[in-house]
C-alpha cells in the first residue's frame, strides 16, 4: 500500500487532529471528558496556525494514503543554541490549558503538563552561573543570577499515526527526518512518550532517562498512567571514544 510523505499544510491542521485524536485515544480520554466539539477543535487548530510558514527551526509532516487521506503526521522542532527558559513552570503551563474547551478537564491537565514541563526542565536544564564561587572573605558576598537554559536539541514534538495504519513502517519514515538532522547537526533527540509509544522509540536507539505516573483517580478518573521522558544521543563524532 502506497504512502507519501509531505510537508502539513494550514489548510490541513483540521484533518490532522481529527487524526491524532483517533491516535491518542487513551490519552484524550484522560484528558478530556469526551469527543471534542468543532468549536473545540478550532481553539486546537488556532493555537498551531503559527506554525505557518513555517519558522526556520520548524517542520510538519504529514502522511498520506492511496486517497489522499492524511493517516499520520509529526511536528519536529530544532533549537541549534543555548535556549534560555524565561518563564516559569507554571506559566508555561498556563500556555497549554484552553479554558475556551469545554471538555476540557482542567485541573487533570494542569497537573499532567505541570509532570511535563517540570520533568524536562529536569532532564534538560542547566544553570549558566551554577559554578560561580564566592570569595574567601567572611564579610564579601557575590549575588549571582542563575540563568535556566536548555542545550542545543531536536524535538519530536509529536508524532500520530491512525490506529488503522500502525505497524506498518509509517513511525519509522516519520522518524527518518529527525535522525538526519541529528546525524548533520550532531544534537540528540528528545520527545516525551506515552506508553505505548515507548517501545517504538527504544526500538530506534531512544533511552529512557524518566518514567512518571500519573494518577487520574483524585480527578474522577478511574486510571493511572505512564509516561516517558526519552533522549536520542547526538550521533558519536569520528574518534570519540578512541584513545
Amino acid at each position: 500500500m502506497p504512502f507519501e510523505t509531505h510537508p502539513l499544510k494550514l489548510e490541513d491542521l483540521n484533518e490532522s487532529f481529527l487524526v491524532g485524536e483517533k491516535a491518542f485515544h487513551a490519552h484524550n480520554r484522560l484528558v478530556y471528558t469526551g469527543i471534542l466539539s468543532d468549536a473545540s477543535r478550532a481553539v486546537l487548530v488556532k493555537s498551531r496556525e503559527p506554525d505557518f510558514p513555517e519558522p526556520e527551526n520548524v517542520k510538519n509532516f504529514k502522511v498520506l494514503n492511496e486517497k489522499g487521506e492524511i493517516i499520520a503526521g509529526s511536528r519536529w522542532s530544532i533549537q541549534k543554541q543555548d535556549e534560555e527558559i524565561t518563564i516559569s513552570v507554571e506559566d508555561a503551563v498556563n500556555k497549554r490549558i484552553k479554558s475556551e474547551i469545554t471538555e476540557m478537564r482542567h485541573e487533570l491537565a494542569r497537573s499532567l503538563y505541570t509532570i511535563f514541563a517540570q520533568g524536562k526542565r529536569d532532564i534538560l536544564g542547566v544553570y549558566a552561573d551554577s559554578e560561580a564561587q564566592a570569595p574567601s572573605t567572611s564579610d564579601s558576598t557575590v549575588e549571582t543570577k542563575k540563568i535556566l537554559k536548555f542545550p542545543p536539541r531536536i524535538e519530536l514534538d509529536v508524532l500520530y499515526v491512525h490506529p488503522d495504519y500502525q505497524r506498518k513502517g509509517i513511525a519509522s519514515d516519520l522518524l527518518k527526518w529527525g535522525f538526519e538532522k541529528s546525524e548533520q547537526l550532531g544534537l540528540p533527540i528528545y520527545l516525551e512518550a506515552t506508553a505505548e509509544g515507548r517501545p517504538v522509540y527504544e526500538r530506534y536507539g531512544f533511552e529512557t532517562v524518566r518514567v512518571e505516573r500519573f494518577d487520574a483517580r483524585p480527578f474522577g478518573v478511574d486510571e493511572e498512567v505512564e509516561y516517558a521522558f526519552m533522549i536520542r544521543p547526538a550521533p558519536k563524532k569520528a574518534g570519540d571514544g578512541e584513545n
